[in-house]
């Protein structure tokens, strides 16, 4: 069956395994555990001992790698439904499709629903992005001579690039460089192949 959630993919095995592991848990404990687990996901960190306290209690104790699990299951969740920004309502029938109980689709819905929109400004804040090119200055330069050597006749191509990052908002720095003529003879015909190949 495909879930939505996992990207319109069949739900990964590892995850169904854990699926007992979580439904064991009542759904007070899963909605404090899923808040640490999305404070982790926005960059705020996971509280270990927390999430210890709340997976040891009279009635159970989960092993280290039970708790691994569950926060894994949790993460992979809340990642993947954010990444493919599906609702809480399509996410809830999902987790009761898998074979959760209900109470604890409903407070991962919950949970979910209140941290769905940071949460994806988060990721998205997140994505690799290239510097844009503003603006190009460029110098030829003809050395004549150098202090270490008599007659050089060379030409030099200084380049000065304006450049704005768009992760960093709307920022402006500049790369300096200059080249010999080979070297910018080089440069000039890799980037027209690379222009062929966009």
């Amino acid at each position: 069956m495909k879930f939505r959630f996992c990207g319109d993919q069949d739900c990964p095995d590892w995850l169904l395994a854990e699926i007992s592991t979580l439904s064991k848990m009542s759904s007070v404990r899963v909605k404090l555990i899923s808040r640490q687990v999305l404070n982790q996901l926005l960059g705020k960190g996971l509280n270990y001992s927390k999430v210890q306290k709340l997976t040891t209690s009279k009635r159970f104790t989960f092993e280290v790698s039970d708790v691994k699990a569950i926060l894994a299951a949790l993460h992979f969740i809340f990642f993947s439904s954010a990444k493919y920004d599906i609702s809480e309502t399509e996410l809830f029938k999902e987790l009761q499709q898998t074979g959760l109980p209900t109470d604890i689709c409903s407070a991962i819905r919950n949970c979910y629903g209140i941290n769905k929109l940071p949460l994806r400004q988060h990721m998205s804040a997140q994505i690799l992005s290239r510097p844009r090119l503003l603006e190009t200055e460029w110098r030829v330069d003809y050395l004549l001579s150098s202090s270490s050597i008599q007659e050089l006749n060379s030409p030099s191509v200084r380049l000065n690039l304006h450049l704005t990052n768009p992760s960093q908002g709307k920022t402006q720095e500049q790369l300096a460089f200059e080249l010999n003529a080979d070297k910018f003879r080089v440069l000039i015909s890799e980037l027209r192949a690379a222009r062929v190949l966009m």
